[in-house]
């Protein structure tokens, strides 16, 4: 946050464990910090980093499929969007494996389109 402006990266926090993460919340690099009890709000990520994921995947087809080539040459600017997620054992027990699926394509195909 204090190397990078909004335009180059964004944050969301999962905050699974203690909650020590909400102290990033006003940040202006941080999209969102949600907690375990956060049920609907886990569900709204998800379809925004999925539709997100769709959106880049289109834009960047015009750029090979690479971030970086685009990052490189575009006048639009895309952050990089970084995904933390503190204590996933707490969150795969009170999800029950929902999110499985969601997490592998975020990180198999995130990372081609500046999600990590």
């Amino acid at each position: 946050m204090t190397s990078y402006s909004t335009e180059q990266v964004q944050l969301y926090l999962l905050d699974f464990g203690t909650e020590a993460l909400k102290v990033y919340k006003e940040s202006p690099h941080v999209g969102d910090v949600v907690f375990v009890n956060d049920t609907e709000k886990i569900s709204r990520f998800f379809e925004m980093i999925q539709k997100e994921i769709r959106e880049r995947k289109t834009i960047l087809s015009n750029y090979n499929g690479d971030y970086d080539l685009y990052i490189k040459n575009a006048d639009k600017p895309m952050p990089i969007i970084v995904v933390m997620l503190n204590n996933f054992e707490v969150f795969s027990e009170n999800f029950n494996n929902k999110y499985d699926d969601l997490f592998l394509t975020l990180t198999r195909e995130g990372v081609k389109c500046g999600i990590v």
